[in-house]
């Protein structure tokens, strides 16, 4: 809860007033997170449905976008990029 009011520039009394507990501000989280997720667009996709694979990869890129706030072309050249900075130090 401290670091929620820290992030949330608040005091941590606000994130109590928001929400009861630990587990209730979770639950929100959760909610919040699976209301925005494009699951339904996603499964509704003919293409999709004809190739799991291919609907495996556009969850995994949905997921990716919104744990990163990029698109996951752009992840995987920031990880090429490490990859070949620890490949280089060794």
């Amino acid at each position: 809860m401290d670091l929620v009011a820290r992030e949330a520039s608040v005091a941590r009394r606000t994130v109590y007033n928001q929400f009861e507990s630990k587990e209730a501000l979770f639950i929100a989280s959760v909610e919040r997170v699976w209301s925005e997720f494009p699951v339904v667009e996603i499964t509704a996709d003919e293409s999709v449905l004809s190739d799991p694979a291919a609907g495996l990869k556009r969850i995994g890129d949905a997921v990716v976008e919104r744990a990163f706030g990029i698109g996951p072309s752009a992840l995987t050249e920031a990880m090429g990029m490490l990859n070949h900075h620890f490949a280089a130090a060794a």
